[in-house]
């Protein structure tokens, strides 16, 4: 690898040859909402009023209760630009 390559140049390049695979519209809210839909994920929640929200059903709640883990409260936030 030529060493004047810069982290930042890297990083901009591997966004834009990756975003192919989930980018699916302009909208970064309608693109993953498509994207969960395409693959078949629970969506359980999709509110597009006010706030912008998606939640998933991922089956990491009922893997955790097998193992009898007691959650009381659980919180994701995953965000990009």
């Amino acid at each position: 690898m030529d060493p004047s390559f810069r982290q930042k140049q890297i990083h901009f390049w591997w966004t834009q040859l990756g975003q192919d695979r989930y980018k699916r519209h302009e909208n970064a809210f309608e693109s993953a909402r498509l994207w969960l839909k395409e693959g078949q994920y629970q969506v359980i929640l999709e509110e597009m009023q006010l706030v912008y929200a998606l939640a998933v059903a991922t089956g990491f709640y009922e893997h955790f209760k097998q193992m009898n883990f007691e959650i009381c409260e659980c919180g994701i936030d995953a965000t990009c630009k």
